[in-house]
Parts: structure tokens; C-alpha cells; sequence
């Protein structure tokens, strides 16, 4: 572990799909010791919040790193110190980054649905939004910061989208951005007192020499699928970068 005067102050990083979270983890980690942190399983996030929900209160409230996928879910029953951050990155990159990264994957949960594998014939990036039925890949943003169904945001799109954001710029105390990594590190470090560089690289991320060529359909689609969560992440980019 990693140390330098004070300790930092207790952190819960709510890890977005395919947003550069990754890199952030990986800083985070040595800064904690491992037996105050407590870290979602990417491939199981919701087996991840059942085990630290039935945890003792003594226990739960005793992790000063909590992070990964879906760790918002335990946010009620963690410290109620801890310092909320997460990281945006545009909507139709993400998708696209998501598709690329699924595909190259073996162990991901869409690999064979994507690449034919389950006897399907695959699917095109052009037809990822409509063709396959998963909650990260149309309005997930406005979805995961509200709790509603897909059902529930198409009935209101502008409650949806209002309730969002109010969660977003009321709870998070640190919001950063993929395109914008080392200055988000940075806000996170002056929030927490934390110290060191930050070294900007992934292990999850995917290079754009695995990618074929993007079109503008695909494009298109992408975003016509995601513009509530395009709308949300528009809004609160302006009011955290103006």
C-alpha cells in the first residue's frame, strides 16, 4: 500500500461501463489498505452488492474503498462518509467501445450473441442497440442513476432525465470525464487528500486497431437509441466543466 501523510478520506467509485473506471481503480487500490476495501466483480456486480449487503453493519461501514460496477447499489448501507465519484464518457463512444470490447472478449456476457457463437449469425455494430436486449446499452446512464425500467423512462423521458440528473449533481461529489482523465484524477485527489500521479492507462481498454471502421449509420443508430442518456451527459458536463 501506498502512503504519504493523512489518510484519504473514504471513497465509493461507481464504475460506468466502458468509461476509462479502470484506470481510476488501478490508482485507487494501493492507496487503501485491502482489508478496507471492498471491490465489485465486474462479471457479477449483483452477487457483489447481495454479499456486501449482508454484511454486518460493523463490517460494511469499516470498507473505505468501495468500487466497481454497480457500486451504487450498496451506497445506503455503506459509511455515510464516503466520498461519491464516477466517470461519464459520450454516449455513442461508449457504445462503440462496448461493442469492440464485447467482441474480443470471450469470457463477456454478449460474445457469442455478437460474434455468432451461439448460432445466431452475430451481430453488426449497426444493429448492436436494436438486436440485443441488454440495460447497458440504451439510456443506461439515466437508467442506473435512477433505478427506473426502460418501461418507466420511456413514459416520462423528461422526469427520467430531471431525476437523473438531480441524483448526479446532488450525490457525486467528484464527476469527471473519459476525454478529460487526468484532470478528473485530479479533482478526485483534492476531494479525498489523496497523493501520487495518476498514470493514465487501462487494462481494459480497447484500441482502435481492434476496431473495424465505424459508420455514420451505426452512428446514428447508436445515438437515436441513446439520446436521453446524450441529453443527461450534455447537462452535466456543462455544469461540472462549463
Amino acid at each position: 500500500m501506498l502512503r504519504w501523510g493523512p489518510r484519504p478520506k473514504p471513497i465509493l467509485f461507481d464504475h460506468l461501463p466502458k468509461c476509462a473506471g479502470t484506470s481510476l481503480i488501478e490508482f485507487l487500490k494501493p492507496r487503501y489498505p485491502e482489508r478496507e476495501s471492498y471491490l465489485f466483480d465486474g462479471r457479477a456486480p449483483h452477487e457483489s452488492a447481495e454479499r456486501f449487503l449482508a454484511l454486518p453493519a460493523e463490517k460494511r461501514h469499516a470498507f473505505r474503498l468501495i468500487a466497481g460496477h454497480g457500486a451504487n447499489r450498496v451506497l445506503d448501507a455503506a459509511r455515510s462518509d464516503l466520498v461519491l465519484a464516477t466517470l461519464f464518457r459520450d454516449p455513442v463512444e461508449r457504445i462503440v467501445s462496448h461493442y469492440f470490447f464485447a467482441r474480443r472478449r470471450e469470457g463477456h456476457y454478449l460474445y457469442a450473441r455478437i460474434t455468432g457463437a451461439d448460432g445466431g449469425g452475430g451481430v453488426a455494430l449497426e444493429d448492436y442497440v436494436d438486436a440485443v436486449d441488454s440495460g447497458e446499452l440504451r439510456n443506461y446512464y439515466v437508467a442506473h442513476f435512477t433505478g427506473l425500467t426502460r418501461e418507466q423512462i420511456d413514459a416520462d423521458p423528461d422526469a427520467a432525465l430531471r431525476q437523473a440528473l438531480d441524483v448526479v449533481l446532488s450525490r457525486y461529489g467528484v464527476i469527471g470525464f473519459q476525454d478529460e482523465l487526468p484532470a478528473a484524477a485530479a479533482r478526485l485527489r483534492a476531494a479525498t487528500g489523496l497523493r501520487g500521479d495518476f498514470s493514465k492507462g487501462s487494462v481494459n481498454r480497447t484500441s482502435t486497431g481492434d476496431r473495424d471502421p465505424v459508420s455514420e449509420e451505426a452512428r446514428r443508430r447508436i445515438a437515436e437509441a441513446n439520446a436521453l442518456d446524450q441529453r443527461l451527459y450534455d447537462q452535466v458536463r456543462a455544469a461540472v466543466l462549463g
